[in-house]
């Protein structure tokens, strides 16, 4: 019996140089040839080991080693795999491990936003209707023809931010104008960089923006008559 496994192992070294053959090949080959399949036989491995040359006992301990290697590195991705999230939801153990971590806010808007926003109702009348806290998105989209990467980058300037108020025509509700209510919260560089794309993005789409300043008190007819400016202004910058 060691001879032919001695035989199969010259055999195979004939037939596979050392230049053809990979690592893991060399693993598998000599494995089959040299290690004897029936548990009784160790001893009958050491003497056929004891036998072959230098080299070759060389590549057996390599094998070993590789083995060993190889199932090490297996059971760290699998102990690993445990502990990480699913990709088809990543967000399942987060959402398990802290269930609904929410209150409620108790109101839509701040004092100053409700008080402009009756004045705002008072000054409009019946042909126009206000919404509050309406997302950008809502109002405009990203156009067609782009890639995936521009478009979702397009989606995600926007995915965030709201209009603090859109007048609607009263009738069909379309879209007439956006209101933006700028308070002190408007002077940090984060809310600067925030109204600049709010402006932007109503130039684009064409729809016209007023911008009142906030202040303790608001005169209905001020609020009606800055409106109708920014129409005009609009429909002017059109034509």
């Amino acid at each position: 019996m060691i001879r032919k496994k001695l035989h199969r192992v010259q055999t195979l070294d004939r037939k596979y140089s050392r230049r053809t053959l990979s690592s893991i090949r060399q693993i598998f080959f000599y494995l089959r040839a040299v290690l004897p399949y029936h548990p009784v036989s160790i001893v009958m491995q050491n003497r056929t080991c004891n036998k072959l040359s230098k080299k070759k006992k060389r590549a057996v301990k390599m094998t070993f080693s590789s083995l060993i290697l190889i199932f090490l590195v297996f059971a760290l991705i699998l102990a690993a795999s445990k502990f990480l999230p699913s990709s088809k939801n990543p967000n399942k153990n987060f959402s398990n491990s802290v269930g609904l971590p929410y209150v409620a806010t108790g109101r839509l808007f701040s004092i100053a936003e409700r008080s402009f926003l009756g004045v705002l109702d008072d000054a409009l009348g019946a042909d126009f209707r206000v919404f509050g806290k309406v997302r950008v998105g809502d109002v405009a989209r990203v156009k067609p023809g782009l890639g995936r990467s521009a478009s979702q980058g397009a989606l995600n300037k926007i995915a965030y931010k709201h209009f603090d108020y859109i007048i609607c025509s009263a009738t069909d509700l379309a879209i007439v104008c956006a209101v933006e209510l700028n308070d002190q919260s408007h002077s940090t560089k984060r809310a600067q960089a925030r109204d600049d794309l709010i402006a932007g993005v109503c130039k684009v789409i064409v729809l016209p923006l007023m911008q009142v300043t906030a202040r303790s008190s608001y005169s209905p007819q001020d609020v009606l008559d800055q409106f109708i400016d920014t129409i005009k202004q609009t429909i002017t910058k059109i034509e």
